[in-house]
C-alpha cells in the first residue's frame, strides 16, 4: 500500500508542476499581449515602434525560455500539433532563405528603423503562435484573453477620443500626425491605430453577446461602442472596409444564432442610432464634414491618395517580376523601391518621396519575402478559414458557434486592412496568436505529443544555462538598441541647440551601441553639413562627408544615403574645393542607378555642370529634372538663369 501511495504521489506531482507551469505562461502571455499596443516612450525618436519591438523581443523570448527550462525540469518535452505546423516551419524557412540572399542582409534580420518588421520579428511571431496553440486550452482562458484585448483596446481608444478633439498631454503626439479629426493614440500613426480597432472590434461583439449579467452586458456593449467611435475617428479607409466585411462575414457565419440575441442588438442599434444622429447635428454644425468626405472617397477610386496606392503597386509588381524567388529580403521594401518607382508617383507625392512599403500585404510579402513565402502564408490563412468555416457548420453550440465566427472575423478584418495600408509589430503579434487559438480549437492532432527526455542533473544544469544565457544575451542586446535610441534622442535636442560638442558625443554613444543602423551616422552627417552650411566651417563638413559616406557603405541602397552625399560634394565644391565636383557627380551616377527618375540627381548634375561653363549641359539637365518634378522651383531658377547666361 504505502508502495502503491508513493507511486500515486510520484504521477501526481509532475502533473501538478505541469499545471503551475502551464498556467505561469498563460498569465505571462496575457500580461504581454496587453502590454505590447499600450506601450510607449518619449525617450527615443523611436517612440512607438521601438518600444513595442523590444516588448515584444524580451517578453516572448522570456516565455520560450520559461516553457523550455520547465521541460527541462520535467524531464519531458511536451506540445500540442496544429494542422499548419508544418506551414509555419516552410514559411520559416522560406523568410530565412530570402533574409540570406537579401540586398541588405543585416537590415532583413533586424528589420529597418522605425519598422522593426524583419526575421527577428518573425521568430517572435511564430514563437507566440507556438505558445497560444499551447496554451490556450479551453474557451475560459480564450474568453478571459478577448476582455483583456477590449479592455486594451478601450484604454487605447479613450486617449485616440481626446486627441480628437486636441486634448493631448504629450508633445511627440502632435509632432507625429495627432491633429483634430484624427488620432493616432499609443500607435503613432492613425491607420496602425485603425488597423488595430478594426481587428478587436468583432472580439468586443463576442464579449458584448457572450456576458450573462446585465451590468456587464451594458459595460462591453458600451466599451465596444467607444472603439466603433475611435474606429471612425482614424479616418482609416483601409480599417474602415476591413471592420465592415468583417462583420459581414460574422452575420453570414451566425445566421440564426445572433438572432437570439435579440435584446442586446436592438440595444446596439439604438445607440448606433443615437451616434448617427449626433453625428448628423454636428455636420450642420460644421464638424463632421472630413468625416463624411472622406467615408464618400471610399467609393471614389480616381482620388489622390487612391492614385498614389496604385503607383506603388506597380513598383512592387516591378520588384517581384525582378526577384520573384526570394524577392527583396525582409524588411527591404525602401532600398528597391526607388529604382521601379514610376514617373507618376514622384508627380503626385513629390521629389523625396519614397515608399517604404507596398501599402497592400500580398504584394509587400511577393515583393520583399518571394513568391514562394507568399504561396505558404496564403495556404496558412486558407486552412485556417477552412477548418474554422468546417467546425462552425458542423452545428456547434450557440456560443461556440459565435466565439469561433468572432476569433475569424477578427483576423479577416485586419487582413482586408492589410490589403490597402501596412501593418504594425503589436497587431501583427495579436494576429498570429489568435491563429494560435484558432488552430488550437480546430486541429485534428486532439493529443499532445509527449517525449520523454532521459536528462541527469548536470545535463539538465547546462541546458537550463544555456536557456539562461540566451535570454540574458538577447535583453543584453535589446538594451543597446533601446539605449542608442535614447542618446539618438538626445543628439538631436543638442542638434537644434547648435551644441557640436555634445552632439557628436551623443551619436558616437548611439553608434557605438548600435553600429548596424545606418540611420545615427546619416543624421549625424546631416547635422554636421547643416553646421558647415551654416558657418562655413570646413572641417564639420569633412565630419560630414565622413559620415554620410559612412552611412553609404552601411547602407549603400539607400538612395537618400547617396543623394546627400551628392548634396554635401556639391557644396563642398561650390564652398572649398572644386575636385569635390567630380565626387558629387560618381554619386549622382550611383543615385540615377538606384532610382532613374531622380530630379535631384539631375538637378545637382545640372548644378554642378553650371558652375564649370558648361551651360548647354547644365540646360539638358535641368529640363530633365523639370520633366519629372514640374514644381520643381530650384530648377526652374537655376534654368532661367542658365538661358540667360546662354
Amino acid at each position: 500500500m504505502a508502495k502503491t501511495h508513493l507511486r500515486q504521489s510520484a504521477k501526481i506531482e509532475p502533473v501538478k508542476a505541469t499545471l503551475q507551469s502551464d498556467s505561469i505562461l498563460f498569465t505571462g502571455l496575457l500580461i504581454l499581449l496587453a502590454l505590447l499596443p499600450l506601450i510607449f516612450t518619449t525617450l527615443t525618436v523611436d517612440q512607438f515602434a521601438l518600444p513595442k519591438f523590444i516588448t515584444l523581443q524580451v517578453g516572448t523570448l522570456l516565455m520560450i525560455a520559461y516553457w523550455s527550462i520547465s521541460q527541462i525540469i520535467s524531464s519531458r518535452f511536451e506540445f500540442k500539433r496544429t494542422n499548419i505546423d508544418l506551414l509555419i516551419v516552410l514559411f520559416f524557412v522560406l523568410i530565412l532563405v530570402s533574409t540570406i540572399f537579401s540586398v541588405n542582409p543585416v537590415i532583413s534580420f533586424l528589420g529597418k528603423y522605425k519598422r522593426h518588421n524583419g526575421l527577428l520579428t518573425f521568430v517572435w511571431y511564430f514563437s507566440l503562435f507556438f505558445l497560444s496553440a499551447n496554451t490556450f486550452s479551453n474557451d475560459r482562458r480564450i474568453k478571459l484573453h478577448l476582455k483583456i484585448m477590449v479592455y486594451t483596446a478601450a484604454a487605447i481608444s479613450i486617449y485616440g477620443l481626446l486627441q480628437y478633439f486636441n486634448i493631448d498631454i504629450f508633445k511627440w503626439a502632435v509632432a507625429n500626425g495627432s491633429v483634430a479629426g484624427q488620432s493616432i493614440s499609443t500607435f503613432g500613426n492613425r491607420n496602425l491605430l485603425a488597423g488595430f480597432l478594426a481587428m478587436v472590434l468583432p472580439l468586443a461583439f463576442v464579449v458584448f453577446l457572450s456576458e450573462r449579467e446585465s451590468k456587464r452586458v451594458l459595460v462591453f456593449g458600451l466599451l465596444f461602442l467607444l472603439i466603433f467611435l475611435n474606429l471612425l475617428t482614424t479616418f482609416s479607409r483601409g480599417a474602415w472596409i476591413g471592420g465592415a466585411l468583417g462583420f459581414l462575414l460574422f452575420l453570414v457565419l451566425t445566421g440564426d444564432t445572433l438572432l437570439q440575441k435579440k435584446r442586446r442588438l436592438l440595444f446596439l442599434g439604438a445607440v448606433f442610432l443615437l451616434i448617427f444622429v449626433m453625428v448628423f447635428i454636428f455636420k450642420f454644425a460644421g464638424g463632421a464634414e472630413d468625416l463624411e468626405r472622406r467615408f464618400v472617397s471610399i467609393f471614389q477610386p480616381v482620388s489622390a491618395s487612391a492614385a498614389v496606392r496604385v503607383e506603388i503597386w506597380k513598383s512592387a509588381v516591378g520588384i517581384v517580376a525582378a526577384r520573384p524567388i526570394t524577392g527583396s529580403g525582409p524588411s527591404t521594401f525602401r532600398l528597391v523601391f526607388p529604382r521601379y518607382q514610376t514617373l507618376k508617383y514622384i508627380q503626385l507625392r513629390g521629389r523625396r518621396a519614397i515608399a517604404d512599403r507596398a501599402h497592400n500585404h500580398i504584394l509587400n510579402m511577393a515583393a520583399t519575402l518571394g513568391t514562394p513565402a507568399l504561396m505558404v502564408f496564403l495556404a496558412v490563412v486558407l486552412v485556417v478559414f477552412q477548418q474554422t468555416v468546417s467546425l462552425i457548420r458542423a452545428g456547434p453550440k450557440s456560443e461556440e458557434r459565435i466565439l469561433l465566427s468572432g476569433l475569424l472575423c477578427s483576423v479577416a478584418a485586419y487582413l482586408i486592412h492589410l490589403m490597402l495600408t501596412v501593418s504594425s509589430i503589436a497587431t501583427t503579434a495579436w494576429l498570429w496568436v489568435l491563429l494560435g487559438i484558432i488552430c488550437a480549437k480546430t486541429s485534428s492532432f486532439r493529443t499532445r505529443i509527449r517525449y520523454g527526455l532521459n536528462l541527469y542533473f548536470l545535463r539538465k544544469l547546462a541546458l537550463i544555462t544555456a536557456a539562461i544565457i540566451i535570454v540574458l544575451a538577447g535583453a543584453g542586446l535589446t538594451l543597446r538598441i533601446f539605449l542608442a535610441d535614447v542618446h539618438f534622442a538626445k543628439a538631436l535636442k543638442f542638434y537644434r541647440q547648435r551644441n557640436l560638442i555634445a552632439l557628436t558625443r551623443e551619436f558616437e554613444q548611439a553608434i557605438r551601441l548600435n553600429p548596424y543602423k545606418d540611420t545615427y551616422r546619416k543624421e549625424m552627417g546631416i547635422a554636421y553639413f547643416d553646421f558647415s552650411r551654416a558657418t562655413g566651417d570646413k572641417e564639420a563638413f569633412k565630419k560630414a562627408v565622413a559620415a554620410l559616406d559612412m552611412a553609404r557603405m552601411k547602407n549603400p541602397l539607400d538612395i537618400e544615403n547617396n543623394l546627400l552625399l551628392a548634396e554635401a560634394y556639391t557644396y563642398g565644391g561650390k564652398r572649398f574645393d572644386p575636385q569635390y565636383f567630380d565626387d558629387a557627380l560618381d554619386m549622382v551616377d550611383r543615385s540615377l542607378e538606384l532610382k532613374p527618375y531622380s530630379s535631384l540627381a539631375y538637378y545637382f548634375r545640372g548644378e554642378i555642370h553650371f558652375l564649370r561653363g558648361k551651360t548647354d549641359d547644365a540646360i539638358d539637365y535641368l529640363e530633365r529634372a523639370i520633366e519629372i518634378d514640374p514644381n520643381f522651383t530650384q530648377a526652374k531658377k537655376l534654368l532661367e538663369i542658365s538661358n540667360k547666361k546662354k
